[in-house]
């Protein structure tokens, strides 16, 4: 009481922020905020000014760092409180220091010499690895807060509007974040699927027939009507192609995706080869009929990769 009646005295003319660097200072600094809340009218802004924006010390060789931002909350609490609510609102804070005080003390006060050694061997354990110590994450929210509201106290001189402009860049951020995932999600979700693709045993190897017969029989295709023949036929020609020209060695028996891995990624003819890839999957193995200016397209691209 008597470190409240000096702490007390040196705030009477300044409103200057309390230490709280020692497991004393921060018992001081709860005697005083609960002696100031047992006045009818308190000057809040005064304790508010006073609560330190962080407390650390050092309890049998462990570090702690109280969090203070609770306590500056309880206390905009009692100032926003009506009249008809103050009494009640500076109650309710006053038991609630009383029960940090009441865990300050059981938890600074001394263990039978008997039960120390015992609950060593205990705490070794692994799931008592972390047991005295705060959590790392809750230090670190607190540690960001802290560096939030000092950051945005440059444009905001009032505590109050700074805590709260932190409060809400922190929450955008996470919102902007669940977006960013959410949108994410949704794109592999909507991403076409490639379709599962059997292996198309050819009597010969594309490139054993000149890509320009492919085209002629892909032409004889789509002039008959068979348009799904003529996806066939010219795709085989674009890989005929890339095949005569070295691209590969040549294999009867490769799927297109196989045919796209072995592709340069430098090579441009990549980009087409994926595409017509992707139609001829779909159309040939997924049984759909193009329409005519599909195949038109289909072919055009197909004439781009043997100008390569």
């Amino acid at each position: 009481m008597i470190i409240v009646a000096v702490l007390g005295s040196s705030m009477a003319s300044a409103a200057a922020r309390l230490p709280c660097d020692s497991v004393v200072s921060y018992r001081a600094l709860l005697l005083y905020v609960s002696e100031a809340a047992k006045s009818p009218k308190p000057d809040i802004d005064h304790l508010i000014a006073s609560v330190p924006a962080k407390c650390s010390f050092e309890i049998g060789g462990k570090h702690f760092q109280p969090s203070t931002s609770q306590l500056h909350a309880e206390l905009q609490d009692v100032k926003k409180a009506e009249d008809k609510d103050r009494a009640e609102t500076l109650q309710l804070l006053q038991k609630t220091i009383q029960r940090r005080l009441t865990a300050l003390d059981g938890f600074a006060r001394g263990v039978d010499s008997t039960v120390k050694p015992k609950l060593q061997l205990i705490f070794q354990q692994r799931e008592f690895r972390n047991v005295g110590s705060q959590d790392a994450r809750a230090l670190l929210r607190e540690k960001l807060l802290q560096l939030l509201i000092a950051l945005f106290s440059l444009i905001a001189k009032n505590p109050e509007q700074a805590a709260l402009f932190a409060e809400i860049f922190a929450w955008s951020v996470v919102i902007l974040v669940a977006l960013f995932v959410l949108w994410k999600l949704y794109r592999w979700a909507t991403r076409p699927r490639p379709l599962d693709v059997s292996r198309e045993i050819m009597p010969f190897a594309p490139s054993a027939k000149a890509w320009q017969q492919w085209m002629r029989d892909a032409r004889a295709a789509l002039a008959s009507g068979d348009l799904r023949e003529a996806i066939h036929s010219s795709y085989w020609a674009a890989i005929s192609h890339l095949e005569a020209s070295g691209a590969w060695i040549p294999d009867k028996a490769r799927t297109p995706r196989e045919y796209l891995r072995l592709i340069g990624a430098a090579d441009p003819a990549r980009p087409l080869l994926t595409e017509i890839s992707w139609v001829f999957e779909v159309v040939w193995y997924g049984n759909r009929i193009p329409a005519p200016a599909e195949c038109e397209a289909f072919l055009a691209k197909v004439e781009q990769i043997a100008c390569h």
